[in-house]
């Protein structure tokens, strides 16, 4: 029983575009890419079937010349037929050249465009390339074509190269940050019982309704009011969010953590993004760092943008990983892509730290992806779920599920304990029409500033052996259920999503998986430095002068 959202006001929102083109003229020849941003308006008038989109919107656009990138420049008609030349004489793969010992008389008519060459004298040592007749027409054209072919490869191909350079040297210290903040988060739970086992003193009896642990801690702080209890699964502590009642000063902390079998005090938690103060507030610290950089939404946005770059760029790399096009080859295609799952450790620092870069991101590619993509769904959701919609049926995640219409009457809002006894009757009545049963409560959210409150608890559902994020929504004020989110069985696009986040928080598959997980941390990290490092390296090569200069292994 969904719960149509009844929104009756107006809103205007502005979406920024970024954009990139790539440009080739008719002959195929590179032109330069094209970075543009602009802003477009959305409105929205009545409920969700009245959204429209304001016409057009405002783009500022500058085109790169292709001289301000690492590719061939634009070549003259003398150069394309140069090129020509060399595809007839060598072949089209550089990398399997055929020797000629002569030839001569190659003329160069810029007669309407159209290229010709004579051949008087061709004679190969290979067998890869056939003699040209006196006055052939269509072996030179096609020759020339297939030169054409050939840089239109390398130019997209270069153009690749430098996406992947700069992506990563942008996103490198976010990905090193998150990488080794991750490995730790991989075991959170463990980590926080051993820093601060007085804290997080684990299972021990059963735990308090969730509205006497709000009632509790409201009593410690009487200048706040609490806005959300966390059970936090096997903890065995319960974290009470708090606000400063209305009229009181700041309370310089975030939260109070409570025994949530006896109600205990046993501490204050800081802001988020605070410092800690003490060893309970180290792992929630860095937490803070690998969601949102613990400064905030700010952060929170900048590591949507790092994970929305991360994404493309798992396809770009893989891309580059591929072997190039080699007619003349006799090899199969996966032999030829083979060496690029090896780590050839006899080589030199250089070429160990480019394999462990390269095999490093193939070998664990698909993983790569999963962590990237569901990072775009913690961070910057508007994408993932404009994506999504276009594969799955989804519905937004409860903490982005619009406001509800604003009240003209004197109601107030649901107390801790209506609202518990809402959500346990809304929950219940799901749980039978829908045929899973519920485990334990997890948690109670007060949203004052959308109306809603959401109860959550772990079901037959839910993904995973810690995981609990099955929940109602209902308005704050009438217990109206608004909508339920089931992780799986209900929509397609939520199953998805639900297996992304638990394989990215470590909650399916037991302790081998979150072994796994934790190494895959570090994997990121190295492959951040290794790719700074691979820049780094080649950057120097070039700006040595040209006699002493060493070409890198694996330069493209």
């Amino acid at each position: 029983m969904e719960a149509r959202i009844r929104a009756h006001r107006r809103v205007l929102a502005a979406i920024l575009i970024i954009s990139l083109w790539v440009k080739y003229d008719a002959d195929g020849d590179f032109r330069g890419p094209s970075l543009g941003a602009g802003v477009q308006a959305v409105a929205r008038q009545g409920d969700n079937n009245s959204s429209f989109r304001v016409p057009g919107y405002a783009m500022a656009m500058y085109r790169f010349p292709p001289a301000h990138l690492p590719m061939v420049k634009n070549p003259s008609f003398h150069e394309r037929a140069q090129f020509a030349r060399r595809d007839l004489l060598y072949g089209r793969d550089q990398s399997q050249r055929h020797h000629t010992r002569r030839a001569s008389d190659v003329h160069f008519l810029d007669a309407g465009g159209v290229l010709e060459i004579r051949e008087e004298e061709m004679r190969q040592i290979t067998t890869g390339l056939q003699p040209l007749s006196s006055g052939a027409v269509d072996a030179p054209a096609t020759s020339a074509r297939s030169a054409a072919d050939t840089r239109t490869r390398a130019d997209a191909r270069r153009l690749f190269v430098w996406l992947h350079r700069w992506v990563g040297l942008v996103t490198a210290g976010f990905l090193i940050l998150v990488g080794l903040t991750g490995a730790l988060l991989a075991f959170y739970g463990e980590l926080s019982h051993w820093i601060a086992p007085e804290a997080y003193p684990g299972p021990h009896g059963e735990t308090l309704p969730l509205a006497a642990l709000a009632r509790r801690a409201e009593s410690l702080v009487p200048q706040g009011r609490a806005v959300a209890v966390y059970l936090g699964g096997e903890s065995g502590a319960a974290r009470v969010t708090m606000q400063a009642a209305t009229g009181a000063e700041p309370l310089g902390f975030g939260a109070v953590t409570l025994d949530a079998v006896t109600g205990e005090d046993l501490g204050r938690r800081g802001s988020p993004g605070a410092l800690p103060s003490r060893a309970a507030d180290i792992m929630p610290f860095v937490y803070s760092l690998h969601y949102q950089l613990a400064t905030g939404s700010t952060g929170a946005w900048i590591l949507g943008i790092v994970a929305l770059l991360w994404t493309i760029d798992c396809f770009v790399a893989f891309y580059l990983t591929l072997p190039r096009a080699s007619p003349g080859n006799s090899r199969s295609y996966l032999t030829r892509w083979k060496p690029a799952f090896l780590v050839k450790l006899s080589g030199s620092f250089y070429r160990i730290n480019f394999d462990l870069h390269r095999a490093g991101g193939l070998w664990l590619w698909a993983m790569l992806l999963v962590f990237a993509w569901s990072s775009v769904f913690f961070n910057l959701n508007s994408v993932y779920a404009g994506v999504t919609k276009l594969v799955f049926d989804y519905s937004p995640p409860p903490w982005e599920w619009p406001a509800q219409p604003p009240r003209t009457d004197a109601r107030k809002m649901l107390e801790w304990e209506e609202a518990q006894a809402v959500g346990q009757r809304l929950m219940a009545a799901e749980a039978r029409e829908r045929g899973f049963s519920i485990e334990r409560a997890d948690a109670l959210y007060y949203k004052p500033a959308k109306g809603l409150i959401q109860y959550r608890v772990r079901s037959s559902r839910d993904i995973g052996e810690r995981t609990a994020t099955t929940s109602v929504l209902f308005d704050a004020y009438t217990g109206e259920l608004v909508t339920l989110s089931l992780p799986s069985g209900l929509r397609s696009g939520d199953t998805v999503t639900n297996w992304l986040t638990a394989l990215h928080m470590a909650r399916v598959f037991g302790l081998p998986y979150r072994i796994f997980v934790c190494i895959l941390g570090l994997v990121i990290a190295m492959l951040s430095v290794t790719g700074v490092y691979i820049w780094w390296k080649k950057r120097a090569a070039k700006s040595a002068p040209s006699g002493r200069r060493k070409p890198c292994p694996g330069e493209p």
